[in-house]
């Protein structure tokens, strides 16, 4: 018989390997050995990997493009001190899985990536954080003289200020120049 190949340098949390922000991240799981984990027990072929946002917001993990029946649980804290922050097997991509949770900039997060009942492949794995969507500035305005004054917050950006002269149903909108 031929030797076993030894298994992938992640294939404990101490060997993990950094994800870049939502790019895929390709691996073949055969001979990785089974992680137990809090959130879904015994993680067949699992492999590890941390990813660090760069804005805080929701993080999503995904491996939805991989060819086997995925399971991942994501943690915070280091090796030897983890906290599950939960788990998805089987997530909004069919068999493979999806995994949202809070994250904040410059915290390291690890997460877990195995196989459904002893399934291994071609796992593809990736980390995505986008901001939280803030809320709509409070637009105040004010009579001054013959005119209208409107004013928000200065931390209120990305927003523009459009007129126009008709409010009837044929209105045409154009952005305020110079913009305020």
């Amino acid at each position: 018989t031929l030797p076993q190949p030894p298994p992938p340098a992640n294939d404990q949390c101490s060997g993990a390997t950094a994800l870049s922000d939502n790019v895929y991240y390709f691996e073949n799981t055969a001979n990785a050995t089974d992680d137990t984990v809090p959130c879904l027990g015994t993680d067949s072929k699992g492999v590890w990997f941390t990813y660090t946002p760069s804005i805080s917001g929701t993080t999503t993990v995904d491996t939805c493009t991989s060819d086997f029946d995925t399971k991942i649980e994501i943690f915070s804290g280091s090796c030897g001190s983890l906290t599950s922050l939960g788990c998805n097997d089987d997530g909004s991509c069919g068999l493979q899985s999806s995994f949202s949770f809070p994250s904040t900039a410059g915290v390291t997060y690890r997460i877990c990536a195995g196989g459904f009942g002893g399934a291994s492949g071609n796992l593809q794995i990736r980390a995505h954080a986008v901001a939280n969507p803030t809320s709509t500035p409070t637009l105040g305005y004010g009579r001054q003289g013959t005119n209208i004054v409107f004013n928000w917050p200065t931390s209120a950006t990305g927003y523009t200020l459009q007129s126009t002269t008709d409010l009837g149903t044929a209105a045409v909108w154009s952005a305020v120049s110079p913009p305020p």
